[in-house]
Parts: structure tokens; sequence; C-alpha cells
């Protein structure tokens, strides 16, 4: 999921939320959710090229070893995202 949204629209057959859903038969908004989800877990690049960690590097261990779900997943995104600065 994450390395389709690097690609061409127009290698892939259009914009990349819009194969998954129809290759996996989910709604556009999960094939949206399901991206975002992908590009917290996934390691990141810079623009030089350097390696990074995932923004979630704790969680991103855990999803891969299957020890937790999409709705802890989105538990632990709510949490993140309303901690104050």
């Amino acid at each position: 999921v994450h390395s389709l949204a690097a690609e061409d629209p127009a290698a892939i057959g259009g914009p990349a939320h819009k194969v998954i859903a129809d290759w996996c038969r989910i709604s556009y908004t999960e094939s949206r959710r399901r991206m975002r989800n992908a590009a917290q877990l996934a390691p990141r690049v810079t623009l030089t090229g350097q390696q990074l960690p995932p923004e979630l590097p704790a969680t991103a261990r855990v999803w891969r070893q299957g020890l937790i779900d999409t709705e802890h997943l989105r538990v632990m995104q709510t949490f993140l995202r309303e901690l104050p600065v």
C-alpha cells in the first residue's frame, strides 16, 4: 500500500487509493485510511535519501508482529493527536 502511493497514477491505472479500493474491494475511505496507516508505520526517506524510522516506530514493530489490529492503531493515533504540545 505504501509503495503504491509514490507511483505515477498513469502507471498504476489511476489514483492509488482508487486502485487499492478496487483491487481489495473496499471503500475509498477505507483505502485512504489504510494508506495513511501505512505511511505512519513504514520507514521514511529524506530528500537526500537518508533512511528514517517510521513515524510511530514502536507501534510499527508490534504491528508487524501481529500483536495489534486497526482498532488498537486508531486508539494510539487518537491519543497521540490529542496530546498537548
